[in-house]
C-alpha cells in the first residue's frame, strides 16, 4: 500500500481555516458589538428611568399647595439640588395643556439627559381638588433619542380645603 505522507501543509489546508476565520471572525465582533449597544440601551433607560421616579417621589413628598408654577417651576428647591434647570428643549412631545419647566443632567457616562416637567393646566378650583404631574426624560441611544413618560395625579388630602 501506498500512503501520502503527512508532512507539512498544503494549500487546501490554509483555505479551508482562512474561510472559517473570515466567517467565525466578524460573526464574534457583530456579537460583541450588539452585545454593548444592548447593555448602554439598558442602561440608560434604566438611569432614565430613576431620574423620572425620583421626580414624582420628590413631587409626592411636597405639601399639595406648593406645587404649582407661581414662581416659575416646580418644587424648585428640590430639584435644584440634583439636576440643571435650562431653558424650553425641543421636544415633539410638549402638550399645550401642560405647563413646563426644564432641567438636564448628565449620566454616569457623560450622556445627556433632558427632564421636562409639566403641570396640567386646569382652573384654580379644580386645582384645588388634584394635581396630574407629568414627567418626561429624553435621552440619547446611539444617533437616536428615546423618552420615558411618568405621571402622577396627586390629590388634596386636607378635608378642610375641599369642596
Amino acid at each position: 500500500m501506498n500512503f501520502k505522507s503527512n508532512k507539512g501543509v498544503t494549500g487546501i489546508d490554509i483555505v479551508i481555516a482562512m474561510l472559517i476565520l473570515m466567517v467565525t471572525v466578524p460573526t464574534m465582533f457583530g456579537i460583541a458589538y450588539n452585545l454593548t449597544k444592548d447593555n448602554n440601551y439598558g442602561r440608560r433607560e434604566s438611569y432614565a428611568v430613576k431620574i423620572a421616579t425620583e421626580i414624582i417621589e420628590t413631587a409626592k413628598a411636597t405639601e399639595f399647595d406648593e406645587i404649582s408654577f407661581k414662581s416659575g417651576s416646580l418644587f424648585t428647591e428640590e430639584l435644584d439640588k440634583n439636576y440643571k434647570k435650562t431653558s424650553k428643549i425641543d421636544s415633539e412631545t410638549e402638550e399645550e395643556i401642560y405647563e413646563y419647566t426644564y432641567y438636564t443632567c448628565e449620566g454616569n457616562d457623560k450622556e445627556h439627559y433632558q427632564i421636562q416637567i409639566g403641570l396640567l393646566k386646569k382652573s384654580d378650583a379644580q386645582q384645588d381638588l388634584a394635581k396630574k404631574i407629568k414627567v418626561t426624560v429624553i435621552y440619547p441611544v446611539g444617533n437616536k433619542e428615546k423618552e420615558i413618560d411618568i405621571s402622577t395625579v396627586m390629590e388634596n388630602t386636607k378635608s378642610e380645603d375641599v369642596h
